[in-house]
């Protein structure tokens, strides 16, 4: 594993600390790698937050929103993790369709508490030749 991709799995692993999960009562923690217009470098951490009033956003979409939002829009790996030892798939279907509208080609990376890998995939590859690629996408 590179520098930069350990880097974004402890980044990863610490948005875990400040998920709110008083809903599922389960914690997930996300990081995005991302370029900006000028080629420059970014890791974008998210943590689920669930509020009492039912709103729900997800680790990974609050890490895209981040990137985005500071203007990073080529959006090349998404790594997640989650205190829920269940977990094994690469992301749900809302989180997937997002990364799909970002970089169909993203590379979906889901990590284990301890860091180690547990699943390597893309978008592309999770929804094959569908993946979405029409309007809406990110220019």
């Amino acid at each position: 594993m590179s520098a930069d991709d350990q880097y974004a799995v402890n980044q990863c692993l610490d948005a875990l600390n400040y998920s709110q999960a008083n809903i599922s009562g389960y914690k997930v923690g996300s990081a995005i790698v991302a370029l900006n217009e000028n080629g420059a470098f970014g890791i974008f951490d998210g943590c689920n937050i669930e509020l009492a009033t039912s709103k729900v956003w997800h680790a990974e979409e609050v890490a895209l929103v981040k990137a985005i939002s500071a203007g990073y829009r080529n959006i090349l790996k998404c790594f997640v993790t989650s205190t829920g030892e269940q977990q094994c798939a690469a992301c749900c279907g809302y989180c997937m369709q997002h990364l799909m509208y970002a970089n169909p080609d993203c590379e979906i990376i889901v990590v284990n508490p301890d860091g180690s890998v547990k699943l390597r995939t893309t978008v592309r590859e999770r929804n094959g030749p569908l993946a979405y690629l029409g309007k809406g996408r990110l220019d």
